[in-house]
């Protein structure tokens, strides 16, 4: 037991060397026994009791051990809480020089616990020791993580990256037909381990707060990941469930946050949440001003003609100025929405959430008319619109699949498109995945050696792309066996043995 020498109790060294300079082993080990032991009286006429019970000196002691140490740590937790940090500071600089005895270590890791400023000293041998660092209690951790950024940056940048799997993982999942990533409401996502993990790693700690905002900051400059600024968002909301206000009141995204959360919840803007929400884009620098006066008359334009074929649809379909006036509202966007698309971001995005909502509304037409628009460049090959319109078109348009005309657009015009790009192949996956039912046998060969040819090579593809094909291989066998074989077969003609019963 190194250390106990330290602390004036003899250790492993002394009795080494007492046994090596000793004339009488045996008589030494007594001698040390009965000088080392627990030194009551009245507990050597009980040894003997114990002896016949079967209990050696070994699990006596370890038992009277575990007894004392769970009290005092019931005593070290009551001298925190009474906020005695003078006696705190002298239980530690007795008992430090014993860190390294295993059956100590939790009375000196509970002594740092409780104490609110742990001496520098003290931190300095837990950080040169991998183990002590790892034992120590994240109070503690957070003393040692203002003065060694890169512990802390250790400890968060592996969180982040089992953030970014799992939210990628969600994304892509095949087995979910519907938009499952956005499921969970606001308030179980901040209760996600991860997020409650770096709450308690930051606690109510600024510095290491505006380093964790640092570090994401940072990752989502160098990589464009979305989820970097979703995992910043939920960790503010997280630290607000948790009334952490010394961090809120100076977060400037907090109330903005605060808001937008509040309208998600309620899935409502309403006039006074609209005014605030407007107070804070005012501050936004100008420089969108035509997406407003002519993209945006270009959109209404389209979403118009939607009502007017929707109406349409209500009345007699073989009447003739009906179909006329179908026919002039079908046709392709106008040439401000497609030029738009391609130069401005802020319209791309609007453009996307608009083609959502002619796919949620089961508008044929106009998804037809405006999918292809969006192919190129831009929000429209995120994965998190991918994932959207996939569900939905797995949801609302499901029966589509069997037209050839619909497929052109969604497949040809739009996700064959941008096949080089890992992510459009993995939706397209999971499209393919419910949809291969509805779709004509030559569509799919198709889609099947586009697939394939891209997944070679690829492990992270392949795996999925083999369940693909073992889901369709197994569905068309499952629908063989289902088909009914014409009774003037020549197999029913064949003569057969009568079955007998044993």
């Amino acid at each position: 037991m190194a250390g106990l020498e330290e602390v004036d109790i003899p250790g492993r060294e002394y009795l080494k060397e007492t046994l090596t300079n000793c004339a009488d082993p045996l008589t030494a080990i007594a001698e040390f026994q009965e000088e080392n032991g627990i030194l009551l009286p009245s507990l050597r006429t009980m040894l003997p009791l114990l002896d016949l019970h079967g209990v050696s000196r070994l699990e006596f002691h370890d038992a009277v051990q575990e007894a004392l140490r769970e009290r005092l740590l019931q005593q070290i937790d009551f001298l925190g809480k009474a906020g005695n940090t003078v006696k705190l500071e002298e239980l530690l600089q007795k008992s430090f020089p014993v860190v390294k005895v295993d059956a100590l270590r939790p009375v000196v890791m509970a002594i740092l616990k409780n104490l609110e400023h742990v001496d520098e000293r003290y931190l300095r041998r837990l950080v040169a020791d991998k183990q002590l660092y790892q034992e120590a209690d994240v109070g503690v951790k957070r003393q040692i993580w203002l003065s060694h950024q890169s512990l802390f940056g250790d400890e968060v940048l592996p969180l982040f990256q089992r953030y970014m799997k799992e939210r990628e993982a969600a994304l892509w999942e095949m087995g979910e037909a519907g938009a499952s990533f956005y499921a969970p409401t606001p308030r179980q996502r901040r209760q996600h381990p991860i997020v409650q993990q770096l709450v308690t790693m930051v606690g109510r700690n600024v510095v290491l707060y505006d380093m964790v905002l640092q570090s994401l900051r940072t990752l989502f400059v160098r990589t464009k990941n979305v989820h970097y600024c979703t995992l910043r968002v939920e960790l503010l909301m997280a630290l607000h469930d948790a009334d952490v206000q010394d961090i809120t009141q100076i977060d400037s995204c907090h109330k903005f946050a605060w808001c937008l959360d509040a309208c998600v919840r309620e899935r409502n803007i309403d006039a006074k949440r609209s005014r605030e929400l407007q107070g804070f884009l005012d501050g936004v620098k100008p420089g969108s001003e035509q997406v407003v006066t002519k993209f945006l008359p270009s959109m209404m334009s389209l979403m118009v003609d939607d009502l007017v074929r929707q109406l349409n649809s209500r009345l007699p379909q073989d009447d003739r100025e009906t179909a006329i006036t179908t026919i002039e509202h079908s046709g392709p966007p106008p040439d401000a929405y497609q030029a738009y698309i391609n130069e401005s971001g802020v319209a791309c995005i609007l453009a996307c959430y608009y083609t959502l909502h002619t796919v949620r509304t089961r508008d044929r037409t106009g998804l037809m008319r405006v999918l292809g628009v969006l192919s190129g460049e831009g929000p429209a090959y995120s994965d998190v619109f991918l994932h959207t319109l996939v569900g939905h078109l797995v949801c609302h348009l499901a029966e589509e699949f069997a037209h050839e005309d619909f497929c052109t657009v969604i497949f040809d015009e739009f996700f064959l498109t941008a096949l080089a790009r890992e992510n459009v192949l993995r939706h397209l996956l999971r499209l393919v995945w419910h949809s291969f039912h509805k779709l004509a046998a030559s569509r799919l060969d198709m889609l099947m050696k586009a697939l394939q040819t891209m997944c070679t090579g690829n492990h992270n593809l392949t795996p999925s792309f083999e369940q693909l094909k073992e889901r369709i291989s197994t569905q068309q066998t499952s629908m063989s066996a289902r088909v009914p074989q014409p009774t003037d077969s020549p197999v029913f003609q064949v003569p057969c043995t009568p079955h007998h019963s044993y």
